[in-house]
């Protein structure tokens, strides 16, 4: 999650009205009385990305000329997935409660199902660290670590089993983003790793991607030997 993602959501937090006609390019964000300043302007294209995610929630859009006007989710009983991602979340590596979850999803028909299927049976769970501003990051990563071939390995258990599947996550956290092309695919370089500031968000960024891997790589990952 960028800054400026950080701060709109902290806005909203605090009794924020952030609004856009139709079509425009920048948000209007009022704060509350008595916070300095008591208005700001941010992208549309910036409100429009969280609320893909489900971040945020558009209350007025759905004619052409109507007002967007964008609010927290109001909040919601957590379910039976967020109760497993929750022990995910204390026990990253928990290849079972993946398996269990897997299961769930694919109950409920979610396609995610598959890829949290793929990475309880190879024990595959992200990397976690700290960055340079000390915010929390995880990583899956091709065997090299972040930093390309010189940097020192990660542990097996947090590389994705083949590049093709990492490259797919990369694309599907930047679809999710709603930012361009990574430089690695202009510049022809090989992508060492994937990074994100969560855990779950890198997670299901996999398991969605997984659908995009050929019909037999699948199969060897979910039926081949962990």
């Amino acid at each position: 999650m960028t800054r400026a993602e950080r701060k709109i959501l902290r806005w909203l937090r605090e009794g924020a009205t952030i609004w856009a006609p139709a079509g425009a390019r920048l948000a209007w964000v009022v704060l509350p009385a008595g916070s300095a300043p008591d208005h700001a302007r941010v992208r549309a294209s910036t409100m429009h990305r969280l609320a893909e995610r489900d971040l945020v929630v558009n209350h007025t859009a759905g004619t052409e000329f109507a007002d967007n006007n964008w609010k927290l989710p109001a909040p919601r009983a957590p379910d039976a997935e967020d109760a497993i991602q929750a022990g995910l979340d204390a026990e990253p590596g928990d290849w079972q409660a993946r398996l269990v979850l897997a299961d769930l999803l694919d109950e409920r028909g979610d396609p995610r199902g598959p890829g949290y299927r793929a990475l309880g049976r190879h024990r595959v769970w992200p990397h976690h660290c700290r960055d340079v501003l000390n915010l929390d990051t995880w990583a899956y990563h091709n065997g090299r670590g972040p930093t390309g071939a010189s940097a020192r390995p990660m542990a097996d258990a947090h590389r994705l089993p083949s590049q093709r599947w990492l490259d797919l996550t990369q694309d599907e956290e930047y679809r999710t983003l709603g930012r361009k092309m990574d430089g690695y695919k202009t510049r022809n370089t090989v992508l060492s790793s994937c990074v994100a500031p969560s855990r779950r968000w890198l997670e299901d960024c996999a398991a969605r991607a997984f659908a995009g891997l050929e019909p037999a790589e699948r199969r060897a990952l979910l039926e081949g030997p962990p």
